[in-house]
């Protein structure tokens, strides 16, 4: 049975990290694009509608158009939208600004130890090795903070929905 080589796996590892990277970001992209054009329907009943009703619309239509504007905002508050969107787009942005320091500190520390390799330097194994280590260390570090940023506002879009008064809390105690 063969031996594993350690850089091997650590470069494949390297690579299966910025593959996970480059789908979290996807998914951060979806959930972007998706609130953004809700956001934008929104924003677009609220203004128009108001434009309408400012406009002097007949009585009738002021109250459906006053009615259409508020259940666009009650939406947007209700799923925290505005909020969710700005979450997931620094989400992707995030990721991808990870995705290209990784890649970058990759390819220009790989060029010394490629030298090294040549003249049959020995340490050019080790220098690779840790490089991967240092990288794929940073990626998940940095994916975690992420992925607990992205956590923390679902929460935070939870408590919205709480019919409790806080203030009531501490009366019962």
């Amino acid at each position: 049975m063969k031996e594993a080589d350690p850089i091997e796996y650590a470069q494949k590892a390297f690579e299966r990290n910025i593959e996970a990277i480059r789908k979290s970001k996807k998914k951060a992209e979806f959930s972007e694009t998706w609130r953004k054009v809700l956001a934008y329907i929104l924003k677009a009943i609220a203004i128009f509608g108001a434009i309408a009703v400012a406009a002097g619309v007949g009585e009738k239509h002021s109250q459906i158009i006053g009615i259409a504007i508020a259940v666009a905002v009650g939406i947007d508050q209700l799923m925290s939208n505005s909020k969710n969107l700005v979450s997931f787009a620094r989400a992707a942005a995030t990721y991808d600004a990870l995705e290209n320091r990784a890649v970058r500190k990759h390819e220009l520390s790989l060029i010394p130890v490629i030298g090294k390799v040549r003249e049959g330097d020995q340490s050019a194994r080790e220098d690779l090795q840790r490089l991967l280590e240092e990288l794929i260390s940073l990626i998940h570090t940095q994916s975690k903070k992420i992925e607990d940023a992205l956590a923390q506002r679902r929460i935070e879009s939870l408590v919205v929905l709480e019919l409790e008064n806080k203030s009531n809390d501490n009366i019962s105690e």
